[in-house]
């Protein structure tokens, strides 16, 4: 009996020491200064979901936890329009699709959903989900809420001259505003989904952002 206990305490000890945890897309929230989310001049955001590509050495890795970086943006002119910080969106997580290159199928049953405050980092736990990455490569996405509690006005300003002045118009915008940055790579690994649900690489902000600001921390043997 002594015996196999012993065996038993080093399976389970070499199992233990060969996984190892590993870190992807780390991101310090210093380093991001761009975020996505917001009109822009002579263009409409109104993608429907952002997700960032991720590659990894060893098929079969376990996702723990995502960390996203966001921007903090409170009700504008003490506009009763959803609450200063909070926010309610998505999370999903997709295999990358052969053919595209861009999100394939989910990787989990049904989308997560993520209500967070006024934090600008938002870590969650996915230990409890067991998700498998079953290649090297994986997406991990968001997908906009239009709610109430996501809305924000913002002025819009264009370079459409009406009666001689640029003009400007109040918007809705809609949280979470997820940050961006510079990988030191000259591609984009970040996809948006248009209103059609047709996934296209989001390459408006080349060469001075490539990636979406989210972390991904994994395990694998």
């Amino acid at each position: 009996m002594k015996l196999l206990l012993i065996i038993s305490f080093t399976f389970f000890s070499l199992i233990t020491f060969a996984q190892k945890k590993v870190t992807i897309n780390g991101i310090n929230k210093d380093s991001v200064r761009f975020y996505i989310g917001f009109q822009k001049i002579n263009e409409r955001f109104n993608y429907l979901q952002a997700a960032q590509k991720f590659n990894i050495d060893d098929a079969g890795s376990f996702l723990q936890q995502v960390v996203l970086y966001r921007a903090i943006i409170p009700v504008n002119n003490g506009q009763s329009i959803g609450e200063p910080a909070n926010t309610t969106f998505l999370l999903k997580i997709y295999s990358v699709d052969s053919l595209t290159g861009s999100p394939g199928t989910s990787l989990i049953k049904e989308p997560i959903t993520v209500r967070d405050s006024s934090n600008p980092v938002i870590k969650i736990d996915l230990s409890k989900y067991k998700i498998i990455i079953p290649g090297k490569s994986f997406f991990v996405g968001i997908e906009w809420l239009f709610i109430e509690r996501n809305q924000r006005l913002m002025n819009i300003k264009g370079d459409k001259m009406i009666k001689g002045d640029r003009y400007e118009v109040a918007d809705l915008i809609y949280q979470p505003f997820l940050g961006m940055v510079k990988n030191n790579k000259n591609t984009s690994d970040a996809w948006v989904m248009t209103p059609e649900r047709k996934w296209k690489l989001y390459t408006h902000n080349l060469p001075y952002m490539t990636d979406l600001s989210i972390t991904a921390y994994l395990v694998t043997n």
